[in-house]
């Protein structure tokens, strides 16, 4: 139907309107006119100093985040201009973004790919963001994160991480039931349901 190949690889992306934006790790970030989807159009690129694996977009500004730790807060002109409008640096590689309501849901890695990091960032002040909740890992590296409702589901080789967001401010474990071959760098919450991908191929799905 239509395509774009970024110089990167193109792993996470966020649409707004007819504007596409795409985390294409070594070769930064990505904005595609979309208005014709036969027919994706370049109109603007940020480079990062290390690979951008997340990408999210939130009142006229798109956050990225790289292999670095680093979240950076970019202004986009109708012109394709890119510029940073803050920064921050938080230690651990970024591996995905959600944004739900005000709230930024950053999921990290440390650099041996051991332990996992979850971060909740308040946007109400944007381009300033503040954490205003965090929560260490299970020793293991997560692949996938999906936001809903009062939880956050994490997805690793061989079992989902739930999560209570009920309070922001203090997110907490409640779960990590076994689920064999799961490794999958997307899944998703709907109806109580929860469907994710396995790695030795196919989907499996869970009442939740």
């Amino acid at each position: 139907y239509g395509g774009y190949m970024p110089n990167g690889r193109a792993y996470t992306a966020a649409i707004s309107g007819d504007t596409a934006y795409v985390a294409s790790r070594q070769a930064g970030l990505k904005v595609l006119d979309i208005s014709d989807p036969t027919n994706p159009v370049e109109i603007g690129s940020y480079e990062s100093n290390n690979y951008v694996d997340a990408v999210a977009v939130k009142d006229g500004y798109v956050i990225i985040g790289d292999r670095d730790g680093i979240i950076s807060v970019l202004s986009f002109s109708s012109t394709g201009q890119l510029g940073l409008s803050n920064q921050y640096s938080g230690g651990q590689r970024i591996w995905r973004f959600s944004i739900i309501n005000e709230l930024l849901h950053v999921l990290k890695n440390d650099t041996n790919y051991d332990d996992d990091y979850y971060e909740i960032y308040d946007l109400t002040q944007i381009p300033s963001i503040t954490e205003v909740g965090s929560l260490s890992g299970q020793d293991n590296e997560a692949w996938g994160m999906r936001v809903s409702g009062n939880n956050t589901f994490l997805s690793y080789q061989e079992f989902l991480g739930i999560i209570d967001i009920s309070d922001s401010t203090s997110p907490s474990w409640v779960g990590s039931p076994y689920i064999s071959d799961m490794r999958d760098d997307d899944l998703e919450v709907m109806d109580d349901k929860f469907y994710c991908g396995v790695y030795s191929g196919g989907v499996k799905v869970f009442d939740i």
